[in-house]
């Protein structure tokens, strides 16, 4: 697995460094003519967001694999699809659905996108449970229904957790 992050790694200095050719290209020489390569430069330049993504995926999931003992032929059986396919998003030039990623966090147990508003949603439930625990620990007065024999303590982190797999 690890020449598969090596490779990965490479790939993306050596993307870096055609960039970097290309510029020095043109202010040596000036503006590049339409050509093949310039084409194809073009086509690379819209495709590197994606790919650096895409490239992060790849690093977080054979890291997880690597950290777990797996194998990629263990992940593919997981996601239920051929070995081919999970080599083809690992190496890092796969443009991932949302579907896909989606999958993959569900099936390794991790994260591999925070969205912001997600998180700020996150934020206020871990604040109002804090709130929750706050308000069930300070002391009450024996006739407070709140505490009575029949109220069943649930952990916080469980509710949580079930706020989360509703989600």
């Amino acid at each position: 697995m690890h020449s598969i992050l090596e490779r990965l790694k490479f790939e993306q200095q050596k993307n870096e460094h055609i960039m970097n050719m290309h510029d020095k290209l043109e202010s040596a020489f000036g503006k590049i003519e339409n050509s093949i390569m310039l084409s194809k430069a073009e086509r690379w330049k819209q495709e590197l967001p994606w790919k650096k993504y895409a490239q992060q995926i790849a690093l977080e999931v054979l890291e997880h694999l690597d950290k777990t003992g797996k194998t990629q032929k263990d992940f593919a059986v997981m996601m239920g699809v051929t070995p081919q396919m999970v080599n083809k998003w690992l190496s890092g030039k796969e443009n991932f659905t949302l579907q896909t990623i989606s999958k993959i966090e569900f099936v390794l147990g991790i994260s591999l996108f925070q969205i912001p508003i997600a998180q700020q949603e996150r934020t206020w439930v871990m604040k109002t449970l804090s709130s929750l625990q706050e308000t069930y620990n300070r002391p009450h007065d024996s006739k407070d229904s709140f505490r009575t024999s029949n109220t069943k303590v649930v952990p916080l982190h469980s509710v949580y957790n079930d706020y989360l797999i509703a989600q």
